[in-house]
């Protein structure tokens, strides 16, 4: 948090971070800058993909915007045509800090969004009135689960201009801001087969329990069921002290 220009405006917690040159770990404040909000509707099963940012990240995508930001120290000193950071984040040595830019500007109907929540929530003194909306992908037709989350589907997508306004975070997106073949629909339909298009799925969920007790329908589940409620009236406090 030490070098957040307002950290009483972030929403924080206690995290143990770990210093890539002794391999040491120390507990330390973190602030959210960025965060992604996925939802599976029974009419979207592609998901519904909102991004969100603080709004000291980087300046408006507009030029001669005032103001030093946390990714962005305000000076015209344009960011890096490619990411110098390699995969592996704790990497030695550390390249040197560069600005970051919003290249693509927030859509006007979110900002309105945005304005709306962020009165709301300064009235209700929450620490989320000083974070944004930045954009929200879909899929354009609804009750087709069988069509990919590829952008000819999707908003924004490849027409009607809707690649005029952003697509990408800037906090964890910084180098996909440019075309949306990389935004998050394109990017997340290449796993729909094996993890539903959240790859999290597929490497958090936890595994099935095991044995397992079937409640299908039909015979099968009938006994299932009829074990179950057999199991817990054995195991009832109430019921052993009726016997």
């Amino acid at each position: 948090m030490k070098n957040l220009p307002r950290p009483e405006r972030y929403y924080t917690r206690s995290a143990l971070v770990l210093n890539p040159a002794d391999g040491t770990c120390a507990t330390t404040t973190v602030g959210l800058v960025g965060l992604h909000i996925v939802q599976k509707t029974l009419t979207r099963p592609q998901w519904i993909w909102s991004s969100f940012e603080h709004v000291d990240t980087v300046p408006p995508a507009k030029p001669g915007s005032p103001g030093t930001f946390v990714f962005n120290d305000g000076s015209p000193t344009a960011m890096p045509a490619e990411n110098p950071f390699p995969l592996d984040p704790l990497t030695l040595p550390t390249p040197a800090p560069f600005n970051v830019q919003r290249i693509k500007p927030i859509h006007p109907s979110t900002q309105a969004t945005n304005l709306a929540y962020q009165q709301a929530l300064a009235n209700a003194g929450s620490i989320w009135r000083f974070y944004e909306l930045v954009m929200t992908q879909w899929p354009l037709r609804p009750n087709m689960p069988q069509l990919p989350g590829t952008i000819a589907n999707t908003f924004p997508g490849s027409g009607g201009g809707s690649d005029a306004t952003v697509f990408a975070n800037t906090t964890m997106e910084t180098f996909d801001q440019e075309r949306v073949r990389t935004g998050c629909m394109a990017c997340h339909t290449l796993t729909k087969q094996d993890s539903d298009f959240v790859w999290s799925l597929a490497v958090n969920a936890f595994a099935p329990p095991t044995p397992s007790i079937s409640v299908t329908g039909g015979r099968a589940g009938r006994k299932s069921v009829e074990e179950l409620k057999r199991l817990l009236q054995s195991t009832h406090p109430a019921r052993r002290k009726r016997k």
